[in-house]
Formats: structure tokens, sequence, C-alpha cells
């Protein structure tokens, strides 16, 4: 008689389960404690933390036109004033 394919597989099936979850596990306490940071967040006011580059600066490094301000947009120009109706009684 002819084994079905998924009979051998049911004894895999447990272990890789209690991997799946252990490995759930260990990212989830991962997650939770990346950041590293204690206490409230500040920033710094040193010499050393003054010299170092800000977040525009770091996207858009020096000669690159997006760090130069945008120009304000053109006026338009003034149009005329429309004649207003005479709402006088005839």
């Amino acid at each position: 008689m002819k084994q079905h394919a998924n009979i051998l597989l049911i004894p895999l099936i447990r272990p890789i389960n209690r991997i799946f979850a252990a490995c759930a596990a260990v990212g989830l306490a991962g997650a939770l404690a990346g950041c590293g940071q204690r206490g409230p967040l500040y920033l710094p006011d040193t010499p050393a933390a003054r010299q170092r580059a800000t977040l525009p600066e770091t996207l858009w490094p020096a000669g690159h036109e997006a760090a130069e301000p945008a120009a304000e947009p053109a006026a338009e120009p003034a149009r005329p004033a429309l004649p207003q109706p005479d709402f006088s009684a005839p």
C-alpha cells in the first residue's frame, strides 16, 4: 500500500511550530528592547554636537539643489480693475 506524503511530514510539524514560536518570542523581546535610550530624549548642546550635520544636511549634501531654500513663487501681474455695474435707478 502506498503512503501519503503528509504522513511523513506530521512528526515535523510540532518542532517547526515550537521553533517558530521561539523565534517570534525572541523577535518580540528584541523589538521591545531595541531602542536602548533610557530617560527622556534631549538635544545635546555640547560643542562637539554643534559641529555635527543636521538632518537636512545629511539628506541633501552640499551642492545639491534641494539643499537651497525654495524661492517664493513669482507674484501674479496686477489685473486691471473690472468696471463696476451701475445700480442707480433710471
